[in-house]
């Protein structure tokens, strides 16, 4: 089975400038997309995201939010989405 980290992979050698994510005002290709993954998942791993380590996620939806999932993931740990639009209770 492919994973949505291996497709985004696989994309970025085949078509690196194609478009993966767009927002108003903001477009990212593959290669773009792969490289802040690759960045965010360093700093988590630094910061002690290891295997099955679970990582909350507090973003609106957005390119942010999506990279901050692929993140997570390629840092081997597991991810919890918190609504940012309930109460911190």
């Amino acid at each position: 089975m492919v994973s949505f980290l291996d497709t985004i992979q696989a994309h970025a050698v085949r078509t690196p400038e194609a478009t993966a994510l767009r927002a108003p005002g903001r477009t990212v290709s593959y290669r773009g997309l792969d490289a802040w993954i690759d960045r965010l998942a360093h700093v988590l791993t630094d910061r002690g995201i290891v295997r099955e380590r679970v990582c909350a996620i507090a973003l609106e939806p957005g390119p942010e939010s999506v990279v901050a999932v692929a993140a997570v993931l390629r840092a081997g740990g597991a991810f919890l989405t918190l609504d940012v639009t309930q109460p911190p209770a």
